[in-house]
């Protein structure tokens, strides 16, 4: 119950102090589901997470354009992963998803790093550091969020619930929520913890 009303809270607070005039848009990225984890039930799932932000959250985070061989960002993402010369589209949240025998839900918020050492680990001239660190927002960090997206990792080894209308109520007694599970990870990488 606490993870809910913190959840609320977060939303509640993103739709009041959003002021861009654009939404943002959620994009799964499911490259790394090896293990064939995300069926069409559970896609759907996080799409329907998914949209209860984009549907309340405005901001206007810039683009993140990789040169190769000059501006350039990598996104270092599971172990052992990284995505080189990275591209994200202006007002977009890029979060990586795949499964592991772990147990219950892992999740991060994206931190650029690169293969080259420049500022905060990311390598290019000053207008291209700040869309990759900051994505222009001017109170970052203090009182603003600039992330690229970020990482969900979903345990293999539980029971999820996939629900493909999330409006509706039913018992899914001794199983996960899947969707209330990728809210979760949707906050915390939005940069509201617990």
């Amino acid at each position: 119950m606490k993870t809910f009303r913190q959840l609320t809270l977060g939303l509640a607070l993103a739709s009041c102090f959003g002021s861009a005039n654009a939404y943002i848009n959620i994009v799964f990225d499911y490259t790394y589901d090896t293990n064939n984890f995300f069926t069409s039930d559970r896609r759907a799932t996080l799409e329907q997470a998914a949209t209860a932000f984009e549907t309340r959250i405005f901001d206007t985070l810039d683009a993140i354009q990789s040169t190769p061989g000059g501006n350039s960002i990598a996104l270092k993402l599971f172990e052992g992963v990284t995505v080189e010369n990275a591209n994200i589209a202006k007002n977009e949240l890029r979060i990586y998803v795949n499964s592991s025998n772990s147990q219950g839900l892992t999740y991060s918020e994206g931190l650029p790093v690169s293969t080259s050492s420049g500022q905060k680990g990311i390598a290019g001239d000053d207008a291209y550091l700040d869309a990759a660190w900051k994505r222009g927002q001017t109170g970052w960090p203090d009182s603003d969020v600039g992330t690229w997206g970020g990482t969900v990792t979903f345990s293999s080894n539980v029971s999820w619930y996939a629900d493909n209308d999330v409006s509706t109520v039913e018992s899914f007694s001794g199983q996960w929520d899947l969707y209330t599970a990728t809210l979760k990870g949707l906050v915390e990488i939005m940069g509201v913890s617990d």
